[in-house]
């Protein structure tokens, strides 16, 4: 019986462990990401992010990592004598883009994320109104690092917090209280409603390459 050498299929090449995210990364609120262009290195990147911390720009503690969500709605266009999905009957319906997150850092410095209508009153204390000011709609930016030293930039632009604002209150020394954030992007003008209100840069240590969602396309590099 002649000896048979099959390939085993696999998902996983040299690659893949410089593309697996490694920890929960972290949300900054409101930086200047125009420092970040199109030949920004890891370690200029790493640069970018000591004065970011440094600047106060991180949003604070988190519990249970985060989550982002962005794309597209696609759906198909309804007319007769049509019986299934078929190229070219099918319409975006939504570009969308969010991020959610458990904060732990309850503070003055992330009232105007945690609740978008939150006001300073007369005496001192703070309370929602019924106005959502300009001001209101922040930059919230997720950044996490791959096991080969690349960077994976998430901006929100004109993100705001549609979550109630509720304190969840923890009997516990090892769980402090925290509030559930659910934030989304919105387009900054009308001019921009056709276009995902997210930016996703790939860093990686020769330069970086960035997607403007929904566009896709492939990198060798990355």
């Amino acid at each position: 019986m002649a000896n048979i050498n099959l390939t085993r299929p696999s998902p996983l090449d040299e690659r893949s462990p410089e593309s697996f995210i490694l920890g929960v990364g972290a949300f900054f609120v409101n930086p200047d990401t125009s420092q970040i262009t199109g030949s920004t290195t890891s370690q200029e990147m790493s640069d970018i992010l000591d004065r970011w911390q440094a600047e106060g720009y991180n949003l604070g503690a988190t519990s249970g990592g985060g989550n982002f969500t962005g794309g597209t709605t696609i759906e198909p266009i309804e007319t007769d004598d049509l019986f299934a999905n078929a190229k070219g009957f099918l319409v975006v319906t939504e570009v969308h883009g969010g991020f959610t997150a458990t904060l732990q850092d309850i503070s003055v410095r992330n009232l105007g994320l945690i609740s978008p209508t939150m006001i300073r009153l007369e005496d001192g204390s703070y309370s929602a109104s019924t106005i959502i000011p300009n001001d209101a709609y922040k930059r919230v930016v997720h950044v996490s690092l791959t096991g080969g030293a690349h960077y994976r930039v998430i901006e929100l632009a004109n993100a705001i917090n549609i979550a109630p604002f509720e304190i969840d209150f923890q009997d516990s020394q090892t769980a402090p209280g925290s509030v559930a954030l659910e934030i989304v992007g919105v387009s900054g003008s009308l001019s921009e409603r056709s276009r995902a209100p997210y930016k996703m840069w790939f860093i990686s240590p020769a330069g970086t390459t960035t997607q403007n969602a929904p566009i896709i396309f492939n990198e060798e590099s990355n």
